[in-house]
């Protein structure tokens, strides 16, 4: 039978690096719920040394067990175990988010590489020129290391050797007369590139009959991605690598099932926010802000999608990236949220928008404020979907509005 000898844990907690602790007295659903990694050194007298357990490879089986350690070997007796070969031993690095605006940056509507005429009209300008007045920062970085966020979307940045840009940030924030931006930085982990999403290098699943685009598709970036990660941005909304979402198939071929995705609800949440009229989706005088949910989801339309300028790839020059889901507190109260440890990482609210926010500390907790925290209950969610059947943003009467079970995404290497 296995006996435990210690492990090796990654809390939760803001900057937390690796441990060795006593587990032995722990409930294993405790376990689960204070540290995000753990490993487990076991001994076995059958065997010449010691082993290494994952212990999160088990923890669907397990993340509901309220005995010990001890009592879970007991049951298993000499039952094989999803080893590793070494427990981790370097540093954890973190990405970390700031709301730009309360960071000191300022944004300016402009036109990248366009010198504006004297009252120029703004309307044409789409892009923002990114400056931080009263602090000697070097702008590059953002370009480099960083991606930025206005109004809860992901757009591309720029530089030009003077200042960083956000490009079609401005006709983002006129969209809807908002003016939040943020910045998720990657410095300690590496460099970002953007890439543009080459639609002619992407394909659906041809295994199966009746599979299109809108159930799963294959994307190439068609470059060298080796000791690299790679995610998307898809209308704005981060797709970072999760089982049966988004993977890697081979050296630079990925899936992604656009099934696992509420497009449709993404589709209505971001209109608010982004110009989808790229889109070229048919609209009627008799049902105004209607749309065929067929044709949205159509193969010709989601390849629109993914030409937005807020679709593209991000290759973060880092061969492993590791993404844990935080949950933390809704207040009750619209706009915030509570955290018990101090808030780093990005904050993904309503559908998957990585929301803005200010965190505050307060009464022992920290108070982070967003701009809109609601969740809408679209009333076609409600409905099958026919073959033409038009749908819109109306929500279910009585239940219209929700306040968001929002949650911080930490991303570490």
């Amino acid at each position: 039978m296995y006996s435990l000898v210690n492990a090796t844990v990654l809390s939760y907690a803001t900057d937390s690096q690796y441990e060795t602790v006593d587990l032995s007295s722990t409930p294993i659903n405790i376990i689960y719920s204070i540290y995000s990694e753990i490993y487990l050194t076991l001994s076995n007298p059958y065997l010449t040394s010691n082993v290494y357990v994952d212990f999160n490879a088990v923890k669907p089986q397990l993340a509901g067990y309220r005995g010990l350690i001890s009592q879970w070997l007991a049951n298993i007796g000499n039952m094989t175990l999803p080893t590793i070969a070494a427990i981790p031993s370097a540093n954890i690095l973190y990405a970390r988010y700031s709301d730009a605006t309360h960071a000191g940056y300022k944004a300016t509507v402009c036109k990248i590489g366009f010198q504006n005429p004297l009252n120029y009209p703004t309307d044409l300008l789409p892009d923002l020129q990114i400056t931080r007045p009263g602090y000697s920062t070097d702008l590059k970085l953002i370009n480099e290391y960083c991606l930025t966020t206005v109004n809860g979307f992901l757009h591309q940045t720029d530089y030009d050797g003077t200042y960083a840009y956000i490009q079609q940030g401005a006709n983002t924030m006129r969209k809807s007369n908002l003016n939040n931006f943020g910045i998720l930085s990657f410095l300690d982990i590496g460099t970002i590139t953007t890439l543009p999403i080459d639609t002619t290098k992407i394909y659906a699943d041809t295994s199966n009959t009746g599979m299109y685009l809108k159930n799963k598709i294959y994307l190439n970036i068609n470059q060298s991605i080796s000791g690299q990660s790679v995610m998307l941005s898809l209308g704005g909304y981060l797709v970072f690598p999760q089982p049966n979402v988004f993977y890697q198939v081979s050296d630079s071929i990925f899936c992604l099932h656009t099934d696992a995705l509420p497009l449709l609800q993404r589709y209505f949440e971001s209109s608010q926010y982004i110009d989808l009229s790229s889109l070229g989706l048919s609209q009627t005088a008799l049902y105004p802000g209607a749309i065929n949910a067929s044709e949205l989801l159509s193969d010709a339309v989601i390849k629109l999608y993914l030409q937005l300028p807020q679709s593209f790839w991000i290759v973060v020059n880092s061969p492993t990236l590791n993404f844990n889901p935080v949950y933390i507190q809704n207040s009750k109260l619209p706009g915030s949220f509570i955290s018990y440890i101090k808030p780093i990482n990005p904050l993904i609210v309503g559908y998957g928008r990585m929301a803005e926010y200010w965190s505050v500390y307060e009464d022992g907790q920290w108070s982070m404020n967003v701009d809109n925290s609601f969740l809408v209950n679209y009333d076609f969610a409600t409905n099958p979907l026919g073959n033409t059947q038009n749908i819109n943003s109306a929500a279910i009467p009585g239940n219209q509005y929700m306040l968001s079970q929002g949650y911080t995404l930490q991303i570490h290497t």
